[in-house]
């Protein structure tokens, strides 16, 4: 399942010539994957009030344009691959164009779920359940 998060460029997001901070893109991309979890029918809160975190392992982002101060994006969340305790995500981050989308930015994002102390752990099996990499 491919997830679709509408993202709007605010005046925090951008330097003092309207282009978006490369750093906020993971931010944009952390959005993507929360309401990709939500989605799936999973909030954060009651799998932290369980023990179940999840820590970013990698993240590797390529940029291809800027944004810009009131850009209408969106970012689109992917999962590629669930393995035991990691689950890796594939997240493209769009400007909506006059005629189609444009490609701004392509991560590649893996997180491990950890308890409290940050060891890893298995993914619960209720998270298998409701979701298959695509």
């Amino acid at each position: 399942m491919i997830h679709l998060q509408p993202i709007t460029v605010y005046y925090y997001d951008v330097d003092c010539n309207g282009v978006v901070y490369h750093g906020n893109y993971p931010k944009y991309m952390e959005q993507g994957r929360t309401e990709w979890l939500k989605a799936q029918g999973f909030d954060l809160i009651p799998l932290q009030q369980q023990g179940i975190f999840f820590a970013v392992a990698s993240l590797n982002i390529q940029y291809k344009q800027p944004a810009f101060l009131q850009d209408r994006l969106q970012v689109a969340t992917k999962l590629v691959k669930l393995g035991a305790a990691s689950m890796a995500y594939e997240q493209l981050i769009q400007r909506e164009g006059k005629t189609k989308l444009e490609t701004l930015a392509i991560g590649h994002i893996t997180l491990c779920c950890v308890n409290p102390e940050l060891k890893p752990i298995r993914i619960p099996k209720i998270i298998f359940k409701g979701v298959t990499p695509t």
